[in-house]
Order: C-alpha cells, then sequence, then structure tokens
C-alpha cells in the first residue's frame, strides 16, 4: 500500500496507456441508468466520472481503494460528486450482500495470490445482486509473447515492483461461479490482456 500512496500523485501517468482498455470494459458492462457499481481497486478515480454519467442521478457509485493517498487524488479529481468513496479491502467489501448491480475491477485481480483471487471473487458475488455483472481487465496468459516471458520473470525477480501477475481469467470466474458473456483479447506493447464481462450464476 505504502508504494502506491508514494506514486499516487503521478499514478494518472503512469498508467496513461491503461485507458483504451479500461473504457472498453465500461462499454461491453453497458450499465443502466439507476445501477449501483462499484469501482474495485479504484486508484485515483479515472474511471468514476465516466461511471457516474452512466448510471446517473438515481444510480449510485462507489469507489474503493486500500490506499489513503489514491482516495485522496480520487477526492482532487471528483470534488463535491455523487461518487461514494471508501477504504478497505477487497478481501472483505465492507457492502452489504445483494446490493450492487456490477462491479468493475481494471489491473487488480493480478495483485493477489490465487487462495486471495478466490476469496475476492467469493466477495464478488456476496455483494452482487441477482444476475449482477462484473467487468474486468487482466494481464493474460492467453497468447504466450516475448513480452509476456519478460514480465513474468521480472515479476518473479521484483514482485513488490512489477506486482501484477497474468492470469487466465475466464477459469478463475467459472469456478467462483460466474458465466462469461463477453470477452476480449487486447495487447498493450505486447502483453497480451483480456478484456471480459461475466455474471453471476444464480444458485
Amino acid at each position: 500500500m505504502s508504494i502506491y500512496d508514494r506514486i499516487s500523485p503521478i499514478y494518472d501517468w503512469l498508467i496513461i496507456s491503461e485507458r483504451p482498455f479500461r473504457e472498453r470494459a465500461l462499454q461491453l458492462l453497458d450499465l443502466q441508468s439507476g445501477n449501483c457499481i462499484v469501482d474495485l481497486g479504484c486508484g485515483t478515480g479515472q474511471s468514476l466520472p465516466e461511471m457516474a454519467a452512466a448510471v446517473g442521478e438515481k444510480g449510485q457509485v462507489i469507489g474503493l481503494d486500500l490506499s489513503p493517498g489514491m482516495l485522496h487524488q480520487s477526492r482532487k479529481k471528483l470534488g463535491q460528486g455523487r461518487v461514494s468513496l471508501l477504504r478497505g479491502t477487497a478481501l472483505k467489501l465492507p457492502l452489504e450482500a445483494h446490493s450492487c448491480d456490477a462491479l468493475f475491477m481494471s489491473f487488480t485481480l493480478e495483485l493477489f495470490d490465487l487462495e486471495e483471487q478466490h476469496q475476492l471473487l467469493a466477495e464478488v458475488r456476496r455483494v452482487l445482486k441477482e444476475n449482477g455483472r462484473i467487468g474486468l481487465v487482466t494481464l493474460s496468459t492467453h497468447t504466450p509473447t516475448l513480452m509476456l516471458l519478460l514480465y513474468t520473470s521480472l515479476h518473479e525477480i521484483m514482485p513488490a515492483v512489477i506486482d501484477c501477475r497474468p492470469l487466465d481469467t475466464a477459469p478463475l470466474l467459472t469456478a467462483a461461479g460466474f458465466v462469461v458473456l463477453q470477452q476480449e483479447q487486447q495487447s498493450m506493447f505486447g502483453l497480451p490482456l483480456s478484456i471480459m464481462v461475466a455474471e453471476k450464476k444464480n444458485n
């Protein structure tokens, strides 16, 4: 968390290349007026204004992050808008069960190890309403590339700096009780990405 606090003032510049992939994921998520959406790992809040515009005055947007520095940058960006900002961990979401229509994560799930990923997705299921949807942008193992091999090697050497681990996301979602509705494969500087929307499967 302290690393993210330190880099929060310049974080928008560091992730400027991620913006089109976030925008595409939100387009596929297809938020509706009146929806409640959670941006899990919202960072500096780059996607929050777009979400607020999509859900309208009757909707609700919740940005959640563990880093106080990131949330501070979000508040500066949002001013006195309708978005709620919460500090908390993704592994125990400070939200009521069945309270949200959608949840969004961009380059967040891969920050957690495998056991934590299962716990996180169980929490996502808990807070989503019936037929709730999750939108994801993740580093992917789908298409092996030289850049992916290099990145994975650097992650193993410097996990505190190169902190995201590429995922095979679809099986994770299926095992957690989701049905994948849409999936697109993209590339960022030679790193394969998955953009995905999945729906909570009802028991």
